[in-house]
């Protein structure tokens, strides 16, 4: 292929070059290295993204829409908080996608993508010493990730990505600060059993309940937090509480 060709991508190409900035701001900002609350200085980012300001502020609104900045005049842009109503308003729509999602993978779901589900749990089960929050929380949303990959539904799966980014910053949270681990994934054997069972009217109540109880915690500690900015020291580099053996 020529590289005059139209098929090669160039990095110079402003969408592309906008796109990497997102998934760099998006990815700072869920893990926890950007803060609720935090400006965001152009300038640093300018010099060390190697970017000019323009494709930044593309992204800086690209981000907003997603409800991860929050830009007001005169003041610039902030990460933004973490928040009940925000949690609530999110988790509801969760709610919503992934037990339609199951109702439709119930019948759809083979041997291989039980297999997968199953692995997901080990996974998650085995709790090595040290790993990562992130991690755990990786194992966690994988088992999510297969029954509405099954779904056959592309449009759903597409808005399933957008929240579960959305919320990825509230679950690390659960996972670091409340110890959510086990219980989610003892939750998720029981899920799975009633999938192997192809029960759609128990897998809903069964995953109903799972996603309400996930929120509820995190909403609780939200409240009852001293410090407002508690939340916000979460990260995906932080080590787990003690797991339950």
């Amino acid at each position: 292929m020529s590289p005059d060709s139209d098929a090669v991508i160039k990095f110079s190409e402003p969408g592309l070059i906008r796109s990497r900035v997102v998934d760099a701001l998006r990815d700072a900002i869920v893990a926890g290295r950007l803060k609720p609350g935090q400006r965001i200085r152009e300038r640093e980012l300018v010099v060390s993204l190697g970017i000019s300001r323009s494709p930044l502020r593309e992204a800086i609104r690209v981000l907003e829409a997603e409800g991860l900045i929050t830009a007001a005049p005169h003041r610039g842009a902030r990460v933004s908080d973490l928040s009940v109503d925000d949690l609530r308003a999110t988790a509801d729509v969760r709610i919503m996608l992934e037990t339609y999602a199951a109702r439709l993978a119930c019948e759809r779901l083979d041997d291989q993508a039980l297999t997968a589900m199953t692995v997901q749990i080990d996974r998650a089960g085995k709790g090595e010493r040290g790993r990562k929050v992130a991690t755990e929380l990786n194992y966690s949303m994988g088992f999510h990730d297969v029954f509405v990959g099954a779904c056959g539904n592309q449009k759903l799966i597409q808005l399933y990505q957008i929240v579960k980014r959305h919320l990825r910053r509230y679950q690390l949270l659960a996972f670091a600060r409340l110890n959510r681990a086990q219980r989610a994934t003892d939750e998720h054997a029981k899920i799975l059993s009633a999938f192997r069972k192809r029960d759609g009217a128990a897998v809903e109540r069964l995953l109903r309940e799972h996603l309400s109880r996930a929120a509820d915690e995190i909403i609780m500690h939200l409240k009852t937090s001293v410090d407002g900015g508690e939340a916000a020291r979460s990260s995906a580099t932080s080590q787990p509480p003690g797991r339950r053996p």
